[in-house]
């Protein structure tokens, strides 16, 4: 129950009763339109109250009270906001009751004319324990045009608010902070000051784009439902799709966006057709996956990535597919990841940098295939092979020393399948002695103007 020293020190405070006679007013807004300037608590009894019209929310401080589940807001067919806040620069407390419509476009639960902005007493918008998810009563949108400074507390906790099957549940929102409880609709737009979450479930039953941090809370997903994560941090959250729901992947992380985290998730698929968990189509963001379990059962792999410099430790069940632009991945303790798919040359797995090239082409002047380094020494093993029928390649390997030598070696490859050993442990590159700290490989045509062909694969441990 709110505290009445969290408005004034002794706020009017009236009452909504069913009966003429047993309270101040028989509706909401003939109740609100009575309070001083200064605001004030409206407490709603138990009963049906029907919702003619919107209810505007002037610009004064208001706190308005139910009386539990049994006190119903009734929007009926009226195909309008049943609140509307006109002013964003107060404290708005909404608190213990339910709210019905007609699973029609145009009704809203919350709307708002104006951004919340920083008033001369503390702004705040507060819903607390409010149901709205009776099916066949739902409304279109649950908030729609609610944004404002970051610095404004905007709290949803312990409510139950399900928009109908095709509806929004958040609409040009930014800010919002999520506690516990039930929120389910599409979510089009996360705005542009991140959303946050803690213990609450989202059922998501279209488009979904977010940008937040959550922890401990639940996405559901529903129908074709896709959910785009745009920015923040997830971390102990449950990724899961509803029985009988066919999806691509669970979650979408597209090109472009912010840095993004998920620590210790969990993607479940259930009795769903899901063919990922995680879906990284581009490069240009930091993304890191730990200690998550990628359960599924997925029908391609856990992960499918397109992106570059992501990180990926200790996650379970983790079969990765890098497809496109991806590179320079790390993948450290993951289980499961035996069966994986992994294209980027310089993609480092359990501490080792593989660099793989097939059907490469020689010029006359030298051309750097890779260099990897390491500050305790670079170990690895290698090989090239000329592919050309005939013509020959010159490899050089450069090496630097922890004694300070850099030194060159260059190695004739005959054509005709004919192969060369690179960073062989035998062999000592020109005066440079192992442990090396630096090692690169270039490759030029032996001869001018008679171009060869050939592969190579190298993997060194540690390498940066």
């Amino acid at each position: 129950m709110l505290q009445s020293s969290t408005l004034s020190p002794r706020p009017a405070t009236l009452t909504v009763a069913k009966r003429p006679g047993l309270g101040d007013a028989t509706s909401l807004q003939s109740a609100i339109d009575k309070l001083p300037p200064d605001g004030g608590v409206v407490i709603v009894g138990e009963g049906r109250f029907s919702v003619p019209a919107t209810i505007d929310i002037p610009a004064k401080p208001i706190a308005i009270i139910g009386s539990g589940p049994s006190t119903i807001l009734d929007l009926g067919t009226n195909t309008v906001p049943m609140f509307k806040i006109v002013d964003g620069s107060k404290r708005y407390v909404f608190e213990g009751f339910s709210a019905e419509a007609a699973d029609l476009a145009g009704q809203t639960l919350f709307a708002f004319d104006t951004p919340l902005v920083i008033g001369t007493l503390r702004s705040e918008f507060c819903v607390r324990n409010v149901w709205a998810e009776t099916t066949g009563a739902q409304f279109d949108k649950i908030f729609e045009k609610l944004g404002g400074s970051d610095q404004i507390p905007k709290v949803i906790s312990d409510c139950r608010l399900r928009a109908r099957a095709t509806g929004i549940a958040i609409d040009a929102l930014s800010g919002f902070e999520f506690v516990g409880g039930v929120l389910e609709g599409s979510i089009p737009s996360g705005g542009g000051i991140p959303l946050k979450g803690t213990g609450v479930t989202l059922v998501l039953s279209g488009t979904a784009s977010i940008t937040g941090d959550f922890v401990n809370s639940t996405f559901a997903m529903e129908s074709s439902a896709t959910m785009t994560f745009l920015a923040g941090t997830m971390t102990g959250c449950l990724f899961v799709a509803a029985s009988g729901t066919t999806i691509t992947s669970l979650v979408h992380l597209i090109a472009g966006s912010g840095s993004r985290k998920f620590i210790g998730c969990t993607f479940q698929a259930l009795a769903a057709t899901v063919e990922r968990g995680l879906l990284s189509s581009g490069t240009g963001t930091r993304l890191e996956v730990i200690g998550c379990d990628f359960a599924g059962p997925f029908t391609m792999e856990g992960v499918k990535t397109a992106g570059t410099g992501e990180i990926y430790v200790g996650n379970r069940g983790f079969k990765v597919t890098e497809f496109s632009t991806a590179d320079a991945n790390r993948y450290d303790s993951n289980e499961g990841f035996a069966a994986s798919t992994i294209i980027g040359p310089d993609s480092l797995v359990d501490g080792v940098r593989r660099k793989s090239v097939s059907g490469g082409a020689t010029v006359d002047a030298l051309v750097e295939v890779f260099t990897h380094t390491n500050q305790k020494g670079v170990i690895g093993v290698g090989t090239i092979k000329n592919t050309h029928g005939t013509n020959s390649l010159t490899v050089r390997e450069t090496a630097e020393d922890f004694f300070g030598t850099t030194a060159t070696l260059d190695t004739p490859v005959a054509g005709g399948g004919t192969s060369f050993f690179i960073l062989d442990p035998t062999v000592t590159i020109g005066t440079a002695r192992p442990p090396y700290k630096s090692y690169k490989v270039e490759v030029r045509s032996t001869v001018p103007a008679t171009p060869a062909t050939y592969d190579l694969q190298h993997a060194t441990h540690g390498a940066e």
